[in-house]
């Protein structure tokens, strides 16, 4: 290459150039993306408010329904929203406190700047919330003393009801036993069968305490003791006498059969020639009770307390008597054939003359035999 052509490349090669700035041309919109709208699209900040206040709305709604409804709780969150609500607001002003201002610093010591809403707020939050506490614990005082005012006031109302029905069953039967001759009716008679069936109905409606006086007044009576063909006038068969205070009740030769009296008070009660056969007294208490002469016959006894009882010349053949307490019971000529006895504590009872089982049969019972008379006279060590 010549010189002259040398120098002529070296010309036209570092001729400038045009440089386009396309950070321009990018920037500039065309015509096509001009015309397009716009979408809006809410901030995190705005849709957070938006959530906020739809919240806000439906707490208030609900504690509003709430009130409306009764319910004097709802108060509680209304008032939380109700607050919340105002220190959200106060965040937008600075007089409040509530956000970060920049107050203005005095040189002097004895001047101290206005205070916000919120430095007031702090000094009143401890009596406020005392206040609170100790209106929140009267009213709760208050509607508790109301509840067991209510309570107690609807007890005493069932309590006058179940009396006035006790009393106007008692006046119906002195009105059959002496205007309808009831005593003296026969079996099949239609005196009887309304005596039997408004006596089965008090006394399933009627609680353990008035249960007692309906039963002595039918044992006072002789309502319930076998009379003709072996049989009562009125029949307790599988009445629930369940829980009920019988203590020291006088049902002698009563007709108890296949009653319910589980876990029943009749301590001290007189059941001497009382048919109880099949009668459930598991769990009751008979301390010091008089079954002598008594048909129990295939009743439960299972964990029967029956301290001192008196069973001479029952019938107790294969009753249970599971775990049964006899402690010192009297037994003396009882039947005892059959009967179940394990676990049973018969420590000092006397068996003497006891039939249906022998002392060797009772010896292979896992039972307490300290100090028991045995059925042929022999005291157990």
């Amino acid at each position: 290459m010549r010189h002259g052509e040398c120098s002529e490349f070296i010309d036209n090669s570092w001729s400038p150039v045009t440089v386009v700035d396309m950070s321009e041309e990018r920037a500039t919109p065309t015509a096509k993306q001009q015309n397009k709208p716009r979408r809006w699209r809410p901030t995190k900040r705005q849709a957070l408010w938006a959530g906020g206040l739809a919240l806000l709305a439906a707490m208030s709604i609900a504690c509003v329904v709430a009130i409306r409804m009764g319910h004097r709780l709802g108060y509680v969150p209304l008032v939380i929203v109700v607050l919340l609500t105002l220190i959200r607001l106060g965040y937008r002003y600075e007089w409040t406190g509530f956000r970060e201002t920049s107050r203005p610093k005095y040189e002097k010591r004895d001047i101290q700047p206005r205070k916000t809403l919120w430095d007031w707020m702090q000094l009143l939050f401890v009596p406020v919330m005392l206040a609170i506490l100790a209106g929140g614990l009267t009213w709760w005082q208050t509607s508790s003393e109301r509840a067991r005012l209510v309570e107690e006031a609807a007890r005493q109302e069932e309590l006058r009801a179940q009396n006035t029905a006790v009393q106007d069953y008692l006046d119906q039967m002195t009105t059959l036993m002496l205007e309808d001759d009831l005593r003296s009716s026969d079996v099949d008679s239609e005196v009887r069968t309304i005596a039997q069936a408004r006596t089965s109905a008090v006394l399933r409606a009627v609680e353990p305490e008035n249960q007692r006086t309906l039963l002595q007044f039918l044992s006072d009576a002789r309502l319930i003791q076998r009379v003709d063909e072996n049989l009562p006038i009125i029949s307790l068969d599988r009445v629930g006498l369940s829980d009920s205070d019988l203590r020291d009740i006088a049902l002698s030769g009563a007709d108890l059969r296949f009653a319910n009296l589980r876990s029943a008070n009749l301590s001290g009660a007189n059941l001497s020639n009382a048919n109880l056969s099949g009668a459930n007294l598991s769990g009751a208490y008979l301390l010091n009770a008089n079954l002598s002469g008594a048909d129990l016959s295939g009743a439960n006894l299972s964990g029967a307390d029956l301290l001192n009882a008196n069973l001479s010349e029952a019938f107790l053949s294969y009753a249970n008597l599971s775990d049964a307490y006899l402690l010192n019971a009297n037994l003396s000529g009882a039947d005892l054939s059959g009967a179940n006895l394990s676990g049973a504590i018969l420590s000092e009872a006397d068996l003497s003359g006891a039939k249906g089982v022998t002392k060797e049969q009772l010896e292979e019972q896992p039972v307490i035999l300290r100090g028991v008379r045995m059925p042929d006279g022999e005291i157990h060590p």
